[in-house]
């Protein structure tokens, strides 16, 4: 927050950092988010996935050892916590999070989740489970990540955008040889990449961050005829 872009883009978009007035609409979301997480079938199946097949440690039988219930308590604090930055963080910016800036908080909510369930007293490792029943979780959740939306976009992108974007990304490092930059437009974004192209106006809050990011004095985008 106290980089200069998010004040140059929070007064080009009419927008109030830190944000009180909309704080209903920032809990909403990321609650609805968080339940996302913890409902999507994926995240359920890895979680029935570390019950069945990590066994958990005897927290209670070490001397000075963290018990199972403490262990789990701080897990459930630490989801609590990750959502609570999460608001934080919309509140600081004025906006809600983009997709695509929900990865480190979601990775952080299911670790906490899978510490929780690898703590948990009750051991589905020590039950008969036929062999089946075991095989069938493993390809229930290899098929719940090989379906997903975002291993469909990596492969998408792998496949398609990202060597090309990556190639005029790097045309415009080499053309760096002034205080004023002008650049031709780059092509399709790759899907799993947050959208930081800047415009055909230098005034733009993207094309200043980017300009001061660079060392120059201005970028924009070429016009294109």
């Amino acid at each position: 927050m106290a980089s200069p872009g998010p004040h140059l883009r929070a007064a080009q978009e009419m927008r109030h950092l830190w944000d009180l007035a909309h704080v209903r609409s920032y809990v909403t979301d990321v609650a609805k988010e968080g339940a996302h997480w913890i409902l999507g079938p994926t995240a359920l199946l890895a979680a029935l996935y570390t019950a069945m097949f990590v066994r958990p440690r005897n927290y209670g039988t070490e001397k000075g050892g963290l018990s199972s219930q403490l262990l789990a308590l701080m897990c459930i604090c630490g989801m609590c916590i990750v959502l609570v930055a999460a608001v934080l963080i919309e509140i600081a910016g004025g906006a809600e999070l983009p997709h695509r800036a929900w990865g480190w908080v979601q990775f952080l909510f299911y670790l906490q989740l899978f510490v929780l369930v690898y703590a948990a007293k009750v051991d589905l490792h020590n039950l008969q489970m036929s062999p089946g029943l075991k095989t069938g979780v493993i390809v229930l959740l290899m098929l719940s990540l090989s379906t997903s939306g975002n291993f469909r976009d990596a492969i998408h992108d792998l496949t398609g955008p990202a060597k090309s974007w990556w190639y005029g990304d790097a045309r415009r490092i080499e053309s760096l040889d002034s205080a004023v930059s002008g650049w031709d437009k780059l092509p399709p974004k790759p899907r799993l990449l947050m959208d930081s192209e800047v415009s055909d106006d230098a005034s733009y809050w993207k094309n200043r961050c980017m300009a001061n990011y660079i060392k120059v004095q201005r970028v924009f985008i070429r016009s294109q005829k």
